[in-house]
C-alpha cells in the first residue's frame, strides 16, 4: 500500500466517522437508543447463556433425582422380599411348632386311650366268667 492509497483509506474513515459524529450531534437520541440497544443485547445473550446454564443444571439433578429414587425403590423391594421371607420362615417355624406340639398332644392322647383300653381289657378280663358273660360281683348265694 502506498501512500496516496493510506491517505484515501485515512480520509474515507474519517469521512465516516465526521459523518457518524456530525448525525449523532444532530440526533442525540439516536445515539442513546444504540446505546440501550447495545446494552440490552449484551444482557440478552447473558440471560440466554444463564438459562441454558440452569437447563443443563436442572437436568443433571433430575437424572441424579431419579436415579436416587430408583435405588431407594430398590431398597425397599430388597426390604421387603426379606420381611416376606422373614415371615414366611416363621410361619413355617410356627406351623412345624404347632404340629409338633399337636402330634404331642396327639401322641398324649393316644397314649392315655391305650392306656384307657388295656385298663378295660384287664377289668373285663378280670370281671368275665368263663362265658365271657359280666361275672357276678356279689356272688348270689
Amino acid at each position: 500500500m502506498n501512500q496516496g492509497d493510506k491517505n484515501v483509506a485515512l480520509s474515507k474513515s474519517a469521512l465516516f466517522e465526521s459523518r457518524i459524529w456530525s448525525a449523532f450531534s444532530r440526533y442525540p437520541s439516536a445515539l442513546l437508543l444504540l446505546v440501550v440497544f447495545g446494552v440490552e443485547v449484551g444482557l440478552s445473550v447473558f440471560v440466554i447463556r444463564d438459562v441454558r446454564t440452569v437447563s443443563v443444571e436442572t437436568q443433571k439433578m433430575y437424572a441424579r433425582s431419579v436415579l436416587g429414587l430408583r435405588q431407594i425403590g430398590e431398597l425397599q423391594y430388597e426390604a421387603q422380599e426379606t420381611r416376606r421371607s422373614t415371615l414366611s420362615d416363621r410361619r413355617v417355624q410356627e406351623r412345624e411348632t404347632v404340629t409338633k406340639a399337636g402330634r404331642a398332644w396327639a401322641d398324649r392322647g393316644a397314649g392315655w386311650r391305650l392306656a384307657q383300653r388295656q385298663h378295660w381289657a384287664s377289668y373285663n378280663t378280670l370281671h368275665t366268667d368263663s362265658n365271657n358273660t359280666p361275672a357276678a360281683r356279689y356272688p348270689r348265694s
